[in-house]
């Protein structure tokens, strides 16, 4: 029984010093080229970004990049400038080599046609009410983020409720609560009825605080805005601190509560080897319900509840049969998840960049 006890806790050391190793150099580099398509000339001052984060870097004249610091696991660039259809290239970072990326932009063929206005100006504004409600949320962050370029977003809508948003170029909010302004990419917004798909390509770039005092309140309000997330609880069971991180999860049956029947889960329940070895595989039966014992709901909170407790309650449901997690609790797979409760409440007003952290 001993050599067993011995045995187990050395293979959990071992596990975990993998873990360890990849947490303590979890940073990557990228470098490349970008040229025109047309020419083969390189091109400069074109705008390299990293999705979801706010790294980013202009070329140079001969058109070279350098992106420093990046976050291992799968990342996606965007690759943007005036005149050239965007463009953009899946990469799996790692911290063992640099990482090349060479791509050509194509022109963009320029057309110039008449302007034709349909529809009336009530319908319009009715649509972009709703979808500026469900693109930023119904939360005091969101409260204080404004769009700048409006005229961008074109809306569908239909007699059935339906609406649907697409844009040719980034959307750019400015969200004064967390101190970002944030290059948003639709990728698909459709809500039809009461489920909303909704997934976004974004890019982040931190606003210049006026003083001292707001520097330090954007620091306050990132912190608070990043615990109890998404992405906050996906971290945390990737490392496997649910519980020091004040989370609990369930597996349940139903999203009917009458009728659910809950089953406590550990990390090993639902997490896999992935990949690599930054990432795991998560896969989930039905329903997972995440409890966040942080923080409770706030007065302003509309969604599903949990009768017997104030905390911050979700569900999740999976898009397809596993997810890739990367270790900083992002994730790989296009719309992967189904939320309900508080994290369906959240929406872009709350988003941080993937490389946010939110320290000790």
């Amino acid at each position: 029984m001993y050599r067993t006890l011995v045995a187990r806790i050395l293979l959990l050391l071992l596990s975990n010093s993998v873990l360890l190793i990849a947490q303590s150099s979890n940073l990557g580099r990228i470098v490349g080229r970008i040229t025109d398509a047309t020419t083969g000339q390189g091109l400069g001052f074109v705008n390299v970004r990293v999705d979801g984060t706010s790294l980013g870097a202009v070329t140079n004249e001969a058109g070279k990049f350098e992106l420093n610091s990046v976050p291992v696991g799968a990342r996606t660039l965007f690759v943007s400038r005036v005149g050239y259809v965007l463009s953009s290239r899946n990469v799996m970072v790692d911290n063992s080599r640099t990482h090349n990326v060479d791509l050509q932009l194509e022109p963009k063929t320029i057309e110039v046609a008449a302007t034709e206005i349909t529809g009336n100006a009530a319908e319009w504004k009715s649509n972009y009410a709703e979808f500026v409600k469900l693109l930023l949320g119904n939360t005091p962050n969101a409260s204080k983020c404004t769009i700048l370029n409006p005229e961008v977003i074109s809306l569908h809508s239909s007699s059935t409720g339906s609406l649907q948003a697409t844009s040719d170029q980034p959307i750019r909010v400015e969200n004064q609560a967390l101190g970002y302004a944030i290059d948003v990419s639709i990728e698909r917004f459709d809500r039809d009825g009461n489920r909303l798909m909704m997934w976004l390509r974004t890019s982040f770039s931190e606003l210049v605080p006026p003083n001292v005092a707001q520097s330090r309140l954007w620091k306050v309000q990132r912190r608070q805005t990043f615990l109890g997330s998404l992405r906050h609880f996906l971290r945390s069971l990737v490392h496997d601190t649910l519980e020091d991180e004040g989370f609990t999860m369930f597996a349940v049956s139903s999203l009917d509560r009458a009728e659910a029947i809950r089953r406590g889960l550990q990390q090993s329940n639902v997490l896999t080897p992935g990949p690599s070895i930054y990432q795991k595989s998560f896969k989930l039966d039905r329903y997972l319900e995440v409890e966040y014992a942080g923080a409770d709901l706030p007065e302003s909170y509309d969604l599903r509840r949990r009768s017997g407790t104030k905390h911050q309650v979700s569900w999740l449901e999976l898009n397809t049969t596993s997810v890739t997690i990367n270790a900083d609790g992002s994730v790989d797979e296009f719309m992967p998840f189904v939320t309900h409760g508080f994290w369906a409440w959240e929406r872009l007003g709350e988003q941080l960049p993937v490389d946010y952290s939110p320290g000790p």
